[in-house]
């Protein structure tokens, strides 16, 4: 395995996350030979990989965020569809009030109409 290809080592690592090892682990007091040559020595991780999160993703230049990243992008959406719900049912709510006031209105003038037909029914006798 070389340096710089993207290959993983037995722990999940690639290479391009490792730097070579200086440090000769077969006896600790042997000294370093000057004639080994090191692309072919150990390679040890120098920063701990990252945890995955799958409720993440990389960000980089390309892309396009409105506002600030708040975490809540996922939901903006859902928040959109559930606005546009909410919208729909005051908008007929409204018209319902209104059909209901309409109804109100007309039911007043029928008991007065009625009221008027009974008094004219009753001065004819």
């Amino acid at each position: 395995m070389e340096n710089t290809e993207e290959e993983s080592n037995n722990s999940g690592v690639k290479s391009s996350d490792q730097v070579p090892d200086t440090k000769n682990h077969s006896n600790p007091n042997q000294e370093e030979d000057p004639s080994v040559d090191r692309s072919s020595q150990i390679l040890v991780l120098v920063t701990p990989p990252k945890p995955f999160n799958m409720h993440t993703r990389e960000v980089d230049d390309s892309d396009d965020f409105v506002g600030q990243n708040d975490g809540l992008h996922i939901r903006h959406d859902c928040l959109v569809a559930l606005e546009e719900e909410l919208d729909c049912l005051r908008s007929q709510y409204a018209e319902e009030v209104s059909l209901r006031r309409e109804l109100q209105f007309e039911l007043a003038q029928m008991r007065e109409e009625i009221k008027e037909l009974k008094q004219l029914i009753m001065v004819g006798r």
